[in-house]
């Protein structure tokens, strides 16, 4: 977990420097291969903590900010609750995690074998969350951000319930709880 914080402070610069894309492909990597690295350890405590600790930390953190930028930079209107219904994918993926890994540890999976279909399955969400997110939705210029709601209305709940239902905002959404549903294998 301190590794997620610090990549998200260190990763936070490069939303603004790097395609955003690029910046999610290289989190999706980073979370399967620590994963990958502590399927491969064998239940080692040192190949366990650099993969999923170091490496698996520095990709759910990466995930983290690029999404939380990427609304920030697509939305003009009710950026908290925005930002706060992407966040909450965080407990989607951990209840997510509970419901898919748990029973597998159960069922006499080892957690070399976990971890490997953690890297395996997480990534390959990842990636298809990447590509529902980028691929067909045009972006939008500012000029049309600013007309998701108009800025006065009868009912102010009325501009963040219209941007909710974005098809891009329900995809970043979907996307990120399933990449970052392996950061919670810790906590959970």
């Amino acid at each position: 977990l301190i590794i997620l914080s610090v990549a998200q402070l260190v990763g936070a610069p490069f939303t603004k420097r790097f395609n955003r894309l690029t910046l999610f492909g290289i989190s999706a990597a980073l979370l399967g291969s620590g994963f990958g690295v502590a399927a491969l350890s064998d239940g080692a405590f040192l190949g366990t903590l650099l993969g999923i600790g170091l490496l698996g930390g520095l990709g759910v953190g990466l995930t983290y900010i690029t999404g939380l930028s990427l609304v920030m930079s697509r939305f003009t209107r009710g950026l908290g609750t925005l930002t706060g219904i992407v966040v909450s994918g965080y407990a989607l993926g951990a209840a997510w995690v509970s419901s898919v890994y748990g029973p597998l540890l159960q069922s006499g999976w080892s957690s070399p074998e976990v971890f490997g279909a953690i890297a395996l399955g997480n990534t390959a969400l990842m990636l298809l969350g990447i590509f529902l997110v980028f691929m067909g939705t045009p972006a939008k210029t500012s000029a049309q951000a600013k007309t998701v709601a108009p800025k006065s209305s009868l009912f102010p709940w009325r501009s963040w319930v219209q941007t909710a239902k974005d098809p891009f905002f329900l995809k970043l959404f979907i996307c990120i709880a399933s990449g970052i549903a392996a950061g919670f294998v810790l906590i959970g």
